[in-house]
């Protein structure tokens, strides 16, 4: 708090405790990320080929030590998975959901209702990042789930990933 030169009366003042504290920097780093994811989805010239290059500027960013320690790791941890959940699907997960509304409307032929699919993609998204986080080799084990992900993630679209390019 000293460095910060912030009182603890002060942050007291607009945080009941630490995990209040915890929550909103969390949240910040979550609109940070959906700024940017939807940016960069949007920038594309459809929703399929920006869902699926979004899960290589996805992992992009679990590489960013804020993003590895707040968002993969302490969130889940400090919050506990049911607040954890429900602020991820206000925001990564609601914008995926979204998108993925848009690529129906595109012709993305899903396998189920959008709210479940995304979620299951979304899951999947989250274990590859987790499981690249926690590998002694963070860059072997990355070339090896990347590929696997965005193929799975192709067919989730029910598209040939060959029409969108590599990941």
């Amino acid at each position: 708090m000293a460095e910060a030169g912030v009182s603890r009366g002060a942050m007291y003042h607009h945080f009941r405790d630490k995990n209040d504290l915890f929550r909103e920097v969390f949240v910040q780093l979550e609109e940070e990320v959906c700024v940017e994811m939807t940016a960069r989805i949007d920038a594309e010239d459809n929703v399929i080929a920006g869902l699926q290059r979004g899960i290589g500027w996805f992992l992009d960013m679990c590489e960013r030590p804020d993003m590895r320690r707040i968002g993969l790791l302490d969130a889940p941890a400090v919050l506990g998975w049911a607040q954890w959940r429900r602020i991820e699907t206000e925001y990564a997960l609601g914008v995926l959901t979204e998108r993925l509304r848009a690529a129906e409307r595109e012709g993305a032929s899903l396998p189920g209702p959008v709210e479940v699919v995304g979620s299951m993609l979304f899951a999947a998204v989250i274990d590859a990042a987790l499981t690249i986080t926690d590998a002694d080799d963070p860059d072997a084990t990355r070339a090896r789930v990347e590929p696997t992900l965005y193929l799975l993630s192709a067919r989730v679209l029910g598209i040939d990933p060959a029409s969108i390019g590599e990941p």
